[in-house]
């Protein structure tokens, strides 16, 4: 059951950290 609630916060987590650096570098 906590697997389903992971794998939502994965993409968002995920994205968030990788428009961080992306925007900074540029």
């Amino acid at each position: 059951e906590v697997s389903q609630d992971t794998w939502i916060f994965f993409p968002w987590d995920m994205a968030l950290q990788y428009v961080q650096p992306i925007r900074g570098s540029d």
